[in-house]
């Protein structure tokens, strides 16, 4: 389902004539799991269950498709603005 999903936005994108820019976030299962237990995480309806993340790692990898460029980022040692900035520079790149 999630690679029919992000086919269906290159498509979205080429209909339209746009740049398809695909961004993979990924970080340590260390930091995965600490953030994961950040508070007001189950507030906003996010996984909060260490257990069910270490499943999902284990039996899935992140998706990467066909796009105009793929911008893969470790954010395991950055913030959110840290990660933007370093998103924008490589979009800027092209």
């Amino acid at each position: 389902m999630d690679s029919r999903a992000f086919e269906d936005f290159a498509t979205l994108a080429a209909d339209r004539g746009a740049r398809f820019v695909a961004v993979v976030l990924d970080c340590a299962i260390e930091e995965n799991l600490k953030r994961l237990m950040r508070a007001g995480r189950s507030r906003a309806h996010k996984l909060t269950d260490p257990q069910v993340l270490i499943d999902l790692r284990s039996r899935h990898a992140l998706l990467r498709g066909k796009c105009d460029q793929l911008i893969e980022l470790d954010v395991t040692n950055l913030g959110a603005d840290e990660a933007a900035s370093g998103i924008a520079t490589r979009m800027a790149r092209g």
